[in-house]
């Protein structure tokens, strides 16, 4: 009885200092949560669609609220406006005097009123908006552009809303040199940016999301997301910018000041913002900004050899990321062989990051394929530097220099550093003449 007594409270004293070792074990740190509101009105975003106008027939003139006048050109065409999830019809006005305007017919009815009209100053842009009533977010804004086109309706813009064909000029005074036959086309905005402001340590700091028309609500791991990194309020949207990026199903961490945030929620109902701190190891970016100092990053080139950044210590070097795919990318490289062979000797060098395939999950079959293309480029255009296998680097490429747009040029110093950001061939060409020693290194006088 004694014995069993004794047990009994020695395993009684074993469970209390366990329980008061437990007590004393310092609690995961939940992160810290940082909390913001959105604002009511959202702005266009970067990518649209064309709209090509043909002219208006007779039977819609008549139902105009304004009449056409003697000289008056009218077209029509259609404008996917996202919150109606339907084509709408809109038409364009070239008055024989004043300012061109257009009808959106907004609600659908197959009419046009003059609520629904909208002036442009000459052959300009506009912004309008379309109710919306999803939670505080109260209006659905598009960006318009009209411009007459000298393409043949066959050229279609690739991303962004500005498209890439050849524009009428203007004549100094009189506006664009316009001939009645001359295609008009229209390029919209289809998406739309949602802002707004969250107190990081104890700053209001803008931040801004994309708008998802289709579900109505905004995914922070999904589409373009940005923060106002240096406090000056607004978000730089530049494609190197550390202040903007684009995700697909991953967290994506903004250095802010001293502090390391990314979004956990927005509710587009209540408007609430959520954010999360980090430690600044989850930090992984590198910040495409001159001065940064870059990692020793492994790649292996076409021809399956070993390198590293290291490899190019003391040289001037310009790291490209393209793709044969990229028309601008192309055209850039006999640019970029001219300073080559006038800088090489002297210390300057090229390294190309070739991304082919610009897609998540790519199989070995793509890899293949891709690095069958770029060899083929390489000996076909005698492009004499080296050149990564995608493999290799991708993760480098998108993860951690986050590009988003091709070409993407880096310079980067003998030591490592980033020397400029996007520098112009011309620009380029004046710095390496102006920096780089008369005789290649290591030769004498």
């Amino acid at each position: 009885m004694k014995n069993t007594l004794k047990i009994t409270l020695f395993m009684l004293l074993v469970s209390a200092l366990a329980s008061f070792a437990a007590s004393r074990k310092p609690a995961a740190h939940a992160p810290v949560e940082y909390f913001g509101k959105l604002n009511a009105e959202m702005k266009p975003g970067p990518t649209g669609a064309r709209s090509d106008l043909t002219p208006l027939p007779d039977s819609i003139k008549a139902t105009l609220p304004v009449p056409l006048g003697k000289g008056d050109n009218a077209y029509i065409g259609k404008m996917d406006l996202g919150p109606t999830a339907s084509a709408v019809e809109v038409v364009v006005v070239e008055p024989k005097a004043g300012h061109v305007y257009l009808y959106v017919d907004t609600n659908g009815d197959h009419k046009f009123t003059l609520n629904e009209r909208h002036e442009l100053s000459g052959f300009d842009d506009i912004v309008f908006t379309m109710p919306l009533k999803v939670g505080v977010l109260k209006e659905f804004p598009y960006r318009v552009i009209y411009r007459p086109t000298q393409d043949t309706g066959k050229q279609r813009a690739n991303t962004g809303i500005v498209p890439a064909l050849m524009l009428i000029p203007n004549v100094p005074g009189k506006g664009p040199a316009v001939k009645q036959d001359t295609e008009r086309a229209l390029f919209y905005s289809t998406e739309a940016v949602a802002t707004g402001e969250v107190n990081i340590g104890g700053h209001e700091t803008l931040v801004q999301y994309d708008y998802n028309v289709k579900t109505r609500s905004i995914n922070p791991m999904h589409g373009f997301l940005g923060v106002d990194c240096n406090g000056d309020g607004k978000v730089n949207q530049d494609t190197v910018s550390p202040e903007n990026t684009k995700t697909d199903g991953a967290p994506i961490v903004f250095r802010v000041g001293k502090d390391y945030v990314s979004t956990k929620s927005v509710d587009v109902k209540t408007g609430k913002i959520v954010m999360i701190g980090h430690p600044a190891s989850d930090y992984t970016r590198i910040e495409m900004v001159p001065g940064t100092q870059l990692p020793d990053f492994h790649f292996v080139d076409i021809n399956g050899k070993q390198h590293k950044l290291s490899d190019y210590a003391g040289k001037y070097v310009l790291m490209d990321f393209w793709g044969t795919w990229c028309g601008p990318c192309r055209a850039l490289i006999p640019q970029v062989k001219e300073l080559y062979t006038k800088y090489h000797a002297r210390g300057f060098d090229v390294l190309g990051v070739d991304i082919e395939n610009t897609r998540d999950h790519l199989t070995a079959s793509d890899y293949e394929t891709g690095l069958k293309s770029v060899k083929a480029y390489v000996t076909q255009n005698n492009v004499p530097w080296a050149q990564t296998e995608q493999s290799s680097i991708e993760r480098l490429a998108m993860d951690r220099f986050r590009i988003l747009a091709y070409p993407t040029t880096l310079l980067i110093g003998p030591d490592g550093k980033i020397v400029e950001v996007e520098p112009g061939v011309k620009q380029l060409d004046q710095f390496l003449n102006k920096t780089l020693p008369a005789n290649a290194p290591g030769q004498g006088q």
